[in-house]
């Protein structure tokens, strides 16, 4: 009678067994899957924004080119010599560190956008405000309002006094980034419903 029960008990122990070492190995699994899909956004987000600094570091040498040849001009010495304020107000940023100045912009228009897109994921409307919107709307509805919020912080931060200046400084990186920023959300975090289920779901199993 012993060894019988014995048997018994080993012979249900056993599937309880497996089925904890499935468990565990499933999480196992998925937490390594997690890590690499983190990984590749980071690195994603390195290479964007990267790539996007150097862009506008680009376009704002030549403009500073394009600048410096426009003062030598008759124009130009009139447009310094009637406007001294708006003139000046160039002048200071073009004498930064442009790379510098490129990589801090980007960097804020990269944070804003991600923010932006997270929240956007999270609350269900990134959908209806982005991915049913064609190239157009995205840049309208999404881009534009974005830059105008990077504006606004880039005017207290990097020292640009003056709406329009902020804003067109703000415009590049923001259309450059924007993009990238509500793809990567999409692909990083669910919907609050979505994250609700599967709450659920883990809680119904536990």
């Amino acid at each position: 009678m012993f060894s019988v029960s014995s048997s018994s008990i080993g012979a249900k122990t056993m599937p309880s067994v497996i089925h904890n070492r499935s468990d565990a190995k499933s999480w196992i699994l998925r937490f390594f899957a997690c890590i690499k899909t983190l990984c590749g956004a980071v690195i994603e987000a390195a290479l964007l924004v990267a790539a996007a600094t150097a862009g506008y570091a680009v376009l704002l040498y030549f403009f500073k080119m394009l600048w410096n040849v426009y003062v030598a001009t008759t124009v130009g010495q009139y447009y310094l010599a009637e406007f001294p304020i708006h003139a000046q107000r160039t002048i200071n940023v073009l004498r930064r560190n442009l790379l510098e100045f490129s990589l801090k912009m980007n960097v804020l228009a990269f944070l804003v956008c991600m923010g932006a897109g997270v929240t956007c994921k999270v609350i269900h409307i990134s959908r209806f405000l982005y991915f049913n919107r064609s190239m157009f709307g995205r840049i309208v509805i999404c881009g534009l309002p974005l830059t105008a919020f990077v504006a606004l912080i880039a005017r207290s931060k990097f020292g640009l006094p003056e709406w329009n200046s902020a804003y067109t400084y703000s415009l590049p990186p923001t259309l450059a980034l924007f993009s990238g920023c509500f793809n990567l959300a999409d692909r990083l975090f669910p919907e609050i419903g979505d994250f609700v289920k599967r709450v659920e779901a883990y809680l119904k199993n536990v």
